[in-house]
């Protein structure tokens, strides 16, 4: 059998987390589309890579759509190279998850509306993309000390335990102590959250 060889066009798809203090939930950016295919409908940001540039510059380019100009180091997730993902023409795309702090001009949506849909939400295959995000993000407090630190401020058992709860990650609240004691040390300082006691920080070992 023949094959006839193409360029493929490459796309940076982008997915922006930021936990919520205020609603205490996991969100997640997306946009309004401005061109076909799917004008108009909510989106996550990406864009064709240019020939000459590389992964972290196209990023960047993706975040700018939705205003927001700082986030943390973007976290490579599954390519995604479903034939047939564009009408426009074969398209793969080398997808990325980051923490950013920013709201921008984006519209958040709960992390949890994504990891209990039971319809599409978003065009393409950037549910599963979210999804794949979102596994990342509550699996970071084992996996990525950084990246948990990123989203939720202060490493404390406390926030371990939203973290895994926003992200249905599935982890024990009866571990998390363990599982501290095992990846992390008390760094010999406090802080006070609510009306509760004080709750020792954390740094990685």
């Amino acid at each position: 059998m023949s094959i006839e060889y193409k360029n493929p066009a490459i796309a940076a798809d982008l997915v922006l987390l930021r936990y919520d203090t205020s609603v205490n939930d996991l969100l997640v950016c997306v946009h309004r589309r401005l061109n076909e295919p799917h004008k108009g409908e909510l989106a996550l940001p990406g864009v064709l890579m240019g020939y000459d540039e590389d992964i972290n510059s196209a990023l960047q380019r993706a975040a700018e759509k939705v205003d927001v100009t700082s986030m943390g180091v973007p976290h490579q997730l599954l390519v995604r190279d479903m034939i047939g993902r564009d009408s426009r023409f074969r398209v793969i795309s080398l997808p990325h998850v980051a923490v950013t702090n920013e709201v921008g001009s984006g519209t958040w949506l709960s992390a949890t509306d994504f990891m209990q849909a039971t319809e599409q939400l978003l065009p393409f295959d950037h549910d599963d993309i979210v999804c794949e995000a979102v596994s990342v993000s509550g699996n970071s407090v084992e996996q990525d000390p950084d990246m948990f630190a990123e989203l939720m401020g202060d490493i404390t058992i406390p926030n371990a335990k939203r973290l895994a709860e926003v992200t249905h990650s599935g982890a024990s609240p009866a571990s998390f102590k363990n599982l501290f004691a095992r990846l992390y040390q008390r760094t010999g300082e406090t802080i006070i959250t609510g009306r509760g006691r004080p709750t020792a920080l954390y740094e990685p070992r």
